[in-house]
């Protein structure tokens, strides 16, 4: 974390430019914007520097992009003074296989629309899984005719099964199903 006072954030952004490094962003509380432009132009001033910066104020619960694959999300500090905190997190932008293709709506409305699943083979029977107040794939084959979605996601397999046993079930899946259903395996 970095903290400045009195006349070091200048200096730094001053450092970083004698340095040829790129320009800095700087992330102040919004309350506090107008009064760190003010304390660069002073600094402008009586160095006669550029101090090229990028300045963003941001209030609690505000996000900024620094990239595409980093934000910085300002929260609320107490101190004596009004202050806030940040968080920089890196988001990761990446499509599992079975997703490839399809319209971000469409992966939206798969994860609205989920299945459970619970039990994929004869090791359990279908009455057994109603039973107990779960589903099993053979009662979702059996409803394949009468199922309009575009996608079908299937949710919550019993954890007696690896994720390639599951990914096998539904490859070898019957017409209508086949090609339209996909298996949640994350945190299943």
């Amino acid at each position: 974390m970095l903290t400045f006072q009195h006349g070091g954030l200048p200096m730094y952004v001053a450092t970083r430019g004698l340095y040829r490094m790129k320009p800095p962003t700087i992330i102040v509380p919004i309350s506090v914007k107008e009064d760190v432009e003010k304390l660069f132009e002073i600094h402008r001033k009586m160095d006669q520097s550029e101090l090229k910066h990028n300045l963003v104020g941001l209030d609690v619960g505000e996000e900024f992009s620094l990239r595409d694959d980093l934000k910085v999300k300002a929260f609320r500090t107490y101190h004596v003074i009004p202050s806030q905190g940040y968080i920089v997190y890196s988001v990761k932008k990446k499509l599992k296989s079975e997703y490839i293709g399809l319209s971000g709506n469409e992966i939206k409305n798969l994860k609205a629309s989920g299945v459970e699943c619970t039990f994929l083979n004869d090791a359990i029977t279908m009455e057994h899984a109603k039973d107990y107040g779960h589903t099993h794939l053979s009662e979702i084959i059996s409803y394949a005719d009468r199922l309009q979605n575009k996608a079908i996601l299937l949710i919550h397999f019993s954890a007696r099964y690896t994720v390639e046993e599951i990914q096998q079930a539904v490859s070898a899946l019957p017409p209508p199903l086949a090609g339209r259903t996909f298996a949640l395996t994350e945190g299943f």
